[in-house]
């Protein structure tokens, strides 16, 4: 997988899992047996850097020992690497760790725009301003569309203030409070000291404090999920919200193969493969078997038509919201 990733000319590889080698000292390189040193001869023929430096897995009665690897093609590509407590009763660390591929994702800091208190009538009248009739007579759709916007986020940067927001790192679930919080740093601590001392009775006391946290979490999770359930009707704003919380959409379409086995490398190329794709699947109906529409005939024909604001605001306030 690695050398075919090589091959087609991907640069930013990172492989993650549990390759089961104690026997390999990463420091040094060094490995035990002959599949260590196969892994450790591919990883270097392919300039790669492995980041996890203490162990991974940890169980009571037998030395701890690093399973879990970290690997990637370049040695920036991966930074922020923390050892975690272990996901339930697993006896693996959770690795937590940051995938640098672009340079822009490491500012901890965006401008927004301050929405409350832009000068709307201002906005409004600079739009009004603008002599669309004569700049736009001469264009296309695109052409009228790039102007309407430059004029539109010209009149958005002049009317409304802007201000400096850190990115959050982490966003605590919705339905957890100052308790469960609490539970989940004692849990934390506790795996803390096991780690330090590897004794038998600071295990038992992480085992307490983990199914503690646990079960807490687990509780109010079902709580809240019931209270939005049965709110969903009068509040659909906090369900959708919920609802989206608990999904991870990608917004970015992966690089598609292409029949030759190379890889789309933009926005038109993948759009080309999905339509060849699309297609080739499409079923082509037979035009002469199309059934025939008997004629209908109208009494009066509507020859002109008028929708009023008052008749639209007043469907509008009788649609159902999702």
């Amino acid at each position: 997988m690695i050398i075919d990733s090589h091959r087609k000319g991907i640069d930013n590889i990172v492989i993650v899992g549990d390759f089961n080698m104690p026997g390999i000292d990463w420091e040094t390189w060094n490995g035990k047996t002959d599949q260590d040193v196969q892994i450790i001869e591919v990883l270097q023929d392919l300039f790669m850097y492995q980041h996890i430096d203490e162990p991974t897995r940890y169980r009571i009665g037998q030395i701890p020992s690093l399973l879990d690897l970290v690997i990637s093609s370049k040695e920036e590509l991966v930074r922020d690497v923390k050892y975690m407590d272990p996901l339930g009763k697993s006896d693996h660390l959770c690795i937590c760790f940051t995938i640098d591929t672009d340079p822009d994702i490491n500012s901890t800091s965006q401008q927004r725009y301050r929405m409350d208190k832009g000068k709307y009538d201002s906005l409004t009248q600079m739009m009004i301003e603008v002599n669309w009739r004569d700049n736009t007579k001469d264009m296309d759709i695109d052409e009228t569309w790039n102007h309407y916007r430059r004029q539109y986020d010209q009149a958005v940067e002049s009317c409304i203030p802007k201000y400096t927001a850190r990115t959050a790192k982490w966003r605590r679930p919705m339905w957890m409070n100052g308790k469960a919080i609490k539970t989940s740093k004692m849990k934390y601590w506790a795996w803390k000291r096991y780690k330090s001392t590897g004794r038998y009775e600071d295990f038992e006391r992480y085992c307490r404090k983990r199914n503690k946290a646990t079960e807490l979490n687990n509780k109010l999770r079902r709580d809240f999920e019931k209270l939005i359930a049965r709110e969903a009707k009068t509040k659909p704003k906090a369900f959708w919200k919920y609802v989206k919380s608990q999904t991870s959409a990608r917004d970015n379409l992966s690089p598609l193969e292409k029949p030759d086995g190379e890889l789309t490398e933009n926005d038109t190329d993948k759009a080309e493969v999905l339509n060849n794709f699309f297609a080739s699947v499409f079923t082509k109906e037979n035009l002469e078997s199309m059934p025939d529409l008997p004629e209908r005939e109208f009494n009066q024909p509507v020859n002109s038509m008028e929708i009023t604001t008052e008749e639209v605001e007043k469907l509008m306030t009788k649609s159902k919201t999702r």
